[in-house]
């Protein structure tokens, strides 16, 4: 083989490495998890559910109100114990029904829904007159609750951030775990205090 045959096959090799060389490193970058884009748009419809449906409580209890101005006062008295019954009522069986949908929901998108239940705010999730809870305000519930809790995700969201306990090597001590049952007495600030000590990392699936 003369030497020029030699430069090119060496050229070509080089050539064929490199571009092995750029296919891994792209395969490499697509691996990586890119934020979801639609993070802010789940968050800002959540509120702005929530935003509507306090004010439409608002606007029902001063149309209650004002059909009540003319009538004798024992009777708006007696009218409005009746009215409050019925919203307390109302809202109860709301709140359960609501429970049971989201956590139906959340099976299968968050590995605890019982956690999930805690976190997310329902407020803004609504019942119709047919006892049907608004199933896209469910699931935009649960992506907003992913966007602030993505370990929470049940297809691996826990290598997006690790509890308090992954610090500095060489600490052994582990904060202590707390369990369903002690979520179920705490606030969702405290949750998330406890999230941040990483009282929850079992919880959470965070080894």
């Amino acid at each position: 083989m003369t030497n020029t045959d030699e430069s090119v096959t060496d050229e070509s090799t080089e050539s064929t490495e490199s571009v092995e060389q750029t296919e891994t490193e792209s395969e490499s970058t697509e691996e990586i998890e890119q934020p979801d884009p639609n993070a802010g748009a789940h968050k800002a419809l959540v509120a702005e559910r929530t935003a509507r449906k306090a004010a439409e409580k608002e606007l029902k209890a001063l149309r209650d109100a004002n059909a009540l101005k003319d009538k004798p006062a024992e009777e708006q008295a007696l009218e409005q114990a009746r009215i409050e019954a019925r919203a307390e009522a109302t809202e109860k069986a709301n709140k359960r029904l609501i429970g049971a949908e989201l956590k139906a929901a959340a099976t299968g998108k968050v590995k605890n829904p019982a956690l999930a239940l805690k976190l997310i705010d329902t407020s803004g999730i609504d019942v119709d007159d047919d006892g049907e809870v608004d199933s896209d305000a469910l699931n935009q519930a649960i992506a907003a609750l992913l966007v602030d809790y993505p370990e929470l995700a049940a297809d691996g969201g826990s290598r997006f951030g690790g509890g308090a306990d992954q610090g500095a090597k060489g600490k052994t001590s582990k904060p202590a775990q707390l369990s369903e049952q002690d979520i179920k007495s705490m606030t969702p600030e405290q949750i998330g205090a406890a999230r941040a000590a990483g009282q929850l990392n079992t919880l959470l699936g965070i080894k």
